[in-house]
Order: structure tokens, then C-alpha cells, then sequence
């Protein structure tokens, strides 16, 4: 079939690759904290300073409002979020239920290949907390440890739901106070305990610990940011599907 004989709609997709680009150095320093909560970003700005039109800025603010990293309004253009307690609860409500069936998928279908990219998250944060391990580094293996299980359900709409929220839990982990002794102490145990379950095909016991896990972390957090809500009690959705 010639270019002259494609429906039309088969035209050449424009400029998606470039504002993904621009939307990863924009997400990248808002992570990174070169952008502060609540701080406008010019279009024209960016552009400039990456050299690209506005057109692709524009799209990438549409990218990472979906990602709940910026807020666009009309005639006032886009603001980097500003996370509230509510926001909290609604995203740790949320994860909750997405780790409890990525943990049981991961069960199922999980390979050992998967367990050990577990082994090395574990690893690199065991000596990372040997030395002087930054919020940005703490929250990165936290998530990096995660990522293991949403991978290993191998379920493509399960791990592109996690994305849309992972970027706001990176944000909220950076509030928790990773120099407290009892965090430190958890870091590893916590999510050692977790893989164990998970490994040993304990289905029902990986679910009731990824709770209780996330629970924990919410806390944490809750406590950091002065809101009353200090404990989520949600009870652990069960999968009512089998899988193959």
C-alpha cells in the first residue's frame, strides 16, 4: 500500500516524541526540586531555555498533568502541584489497592529472574544506609523496589496505572523523615520480609503485608505534613479472576 492510498487519520504522528523529551526534563526537575510547589512555569521560558516551540511545552504539560505533577488552568497557564493532606489520602488510598494486585499477580506469575532485581534494590539501599543517604536516593530504591512487583505481575495496564500516580508517591516519600532510627531500621527489613511472601508464593500473606506496609509509610508521611489522618485502615482486595 503507497503513502497516496492510507486513510487519512494514518497521518504522521507530530512532534510526540519531543514533548515526551521535554516532558522528562520537566519532570525530572520538578523531582529533583529545581521547581518548588506552587511555582508557575512559562511556556515561553521553556521553550526558550530547550529550544524547542511551545507547541511540544504545551503537550508535555498535558503529559505530566496526567501524572498529577502539574496543574493546568485556563488563562493562567500550567503550576507545579501542591500536594495537600486530601491528595494524600486519595493517593495512598489508591496504591493500596494497585499493590495488593500487583503482589498477588506477582506471585502468579513472578519469575526468579524478578527476584533478584528485588535482591539488588535491597542491596544497593543496605549500603546506601552506610553512608549518607539523601531523601532524593531514599525515595528512588524505595520505588525502584516497587517497580519490581508492578513489573513481575506482567500486567501492561496494571503497571501504565502505576505510573500515573508513581511520580506523586516519589513526591510524598520525600516528606518522610528518613533519619529517624526507626525508619532506618525498617528500610530493608520491611521490604525483605515482603519479597520473602511473595518468593514463597504466600499469596494471602503478601497482600495482608503490602497493606500493612503502605499503611506504615502513609503514616510516616501523614505525620510530616501535620494532618490527623494518621492510619489507613483499608482491608486488602482479593482478585476475583483467575489467571493462566
Amino acid at each position: 500500500m503507497s503513502d497516496s492510498t492510507l486513510p487519512e487519520f494514518l497521518a504522521p504522528a507530530r512532534r510526540v516524541r519531543l514533548a515526551e523529551d521535554v516532558a522528562e526534563k520537566v519532570r525530572a526537575a520538578i523531582l529533583g526540586g529545581q521547581f518548588s510547589p506552587g511555582q508557575h512555569l512559562r511556556e515561553d521560558e521553556l521553550a526558550a531555555r530547550l529550544k524547542v516551540s511551545r507547541g511540544p511545552v504545551r503537550e508535555a504539560f498535558a503529559l505530566l498533568e496526567r501524572e498529577g505533577l502539574v496543574r493546568v488552568a485556563p488563562h493562567r497557564g500550567a503550576t507545579v502541584v501542591e500536594l495537600t493532606a486530601d491528595d494524600l489520602v486519595d493517593v495512598y488510598s489508591l496504591r493500596t489497592g494497585l499493590e495488593v494486585v500487583a503482589m498477588q499477580l506477582a506471585v502468579r506469575r513472578g519469575r526468579e529472574e524478578d527476584w533478584a532485581q528485588a535482591d539488588a534494590v535491597l542491596a544497593e539501599l543496605t549500603q546506601a544506609l552506610e553512608g549518607e543517604l539523601s531523601n532524593q536516593d531514599a525515595a528512588r530504591l524505595d520505588l525502584a523496589f516497587h517497580d519490581v512487583f508492578y513489573r513481575a505481575a506482567r500486567s501492561e495496564r496494571l503497571y501504565t496505572t502505576w505510573l500515573t500516580m508513581r511520580s506523586e508517591v516519589y513526591l510524598f516519600l520525600l516528606q518522610r523523615n528518613i533519619a529517624s532510627p526507626d525508619w532506618r531500621k525498617n528500610a530493608v527489613s520491611g521490604h525483605a520480609v515482603i519479597l520473602d511472601a511473595v518468593r514463597s508464593g504466600e499469596e494471602k500473606l503478601a497482600a495482608k503485608m503490602i497493606t500493612d506496609h503502605i499503611s506504615y509509610a502513609y503514616s510516616l508521611i501523614a505525620e510530616s505534613i501535620q494532618t490527623p489522618a494518621g492510619h489507613l485502615d483499608l482491608a486488602p482486595p482479593r482478585l476475583a479472576f483467575k489467571t493462566g
